[in-house]
């Protein structure tokens, strides 16, 4: 486990993967859809062999479920997968995904999101806060779900970066190009 992930976020256990799965397959059942499941090279060998141990057991799902472990079963179809989805559920232990999942605009769910510590919670509650994901109950929804091109981080950065700056400048009593103040009063910096 890495120090900064793991303790931050539930556990992916092999019961929690059943959980999961059996869930999702469920609600994906009840709208005549399937499951696709990729694993992260970071996926625990148990969970990924739990998964493989449902699927060759057949009756463990109530839908179609494809899956993908590692390299040993072709390149990684992670951006094919989300691009295809209709609904796309993550599990919390992993912020790159949720928001890579937020990105493409479709209904996101997080499962194990209310568990999650410190900067993972923070995070999670960020993306439910805006809309662009939903903790994991079991149930596709196609209510109004927020976008994320409709996030306009990049001009809140620049702007959070142009007040740093002319705050930094004036403590150290440097005069700065008219562009970069101009750049800092539009960013709320005043004299």
């Amino acid at each position: 486990a890495r120090w900064w992930q793991r303790p931050r976020a539930p556990e992916l256990t092999a019961e929690r993967a059943r959980t999961l799965l059996r869930s999702a397959a469920t609600a994906a059942a009840e709208r005549g859809g399937s499951v696709l499941v990729t694993c992260s090279r970071r996926t625990p060998a148990a969970v990924v062999d739990e998964v493989d141990d449902l699927l060759a057991g057949g009756g463990a799902t109530s839908c179609p479920v494809w899956r993908w472990r590692d390299a040993r079963d072709g390149p990684n179809p992670y951006t094919a997968l989300l691009a295809t989805a209709d609904h796309i559920v993550v599990t919390a232990d992993s912020i790159n995904m949720l928001s890579e999942a937020c990105g493409t605009g479709k209904p996101v769910y997080t499962d194990g999101a209310d568990a999650c510590r410190g900067r993972f919670a923070a995070c999670h509650d960020t993306f439910r806060e805006r809309g662009l994901a939903r903790p994991w109950a079991g149930v596709l929804d196609d209510e109004s779900w927020g976008r994320a091109d409709e996030v306009d981080d990049t001009r809140r950065a620049a702007a959070c970066v142009a007040r740093l700056v002319v705050e930094r400048a004036r403590s150290l009593g440097v005069e700065l190009p008219r562009g970069v103040a101009a750049a800092g009063a539009a960013a709320g910096v005043t004299s």
